[in-house]
């Protein structure tokens, strides 16, 4: 692999990593993966992926 090319792959794999975390309305698996002051909300019935939303208090009461 040439070495311009590694550097390449390490850059965009350093981009990823320090990403803010995925918009309201973007798939998840976890609440890591939202942005701050988002949660991932779980698809009915499933359990490993869902989308980011804004939490909503009243909505657990």
């Amino acid at each position: 692999m040439k070495l311009k090319t590694l550097f390449a792959l390490m850059a965009v794999a350093a981009m990823t990593a320090c990403a803010p975390g995925a918009a309201e309305g973007e798939e998840c698996t976890k609440d890591a993966d939202c942005a701050e002051g988002l949660e991932c909300h779980m698809h009915d019935g499933e359990e490993d992926h869902g989308e980011c939303e804004a939490h909503d208090e009243e909505e657990e009461e």
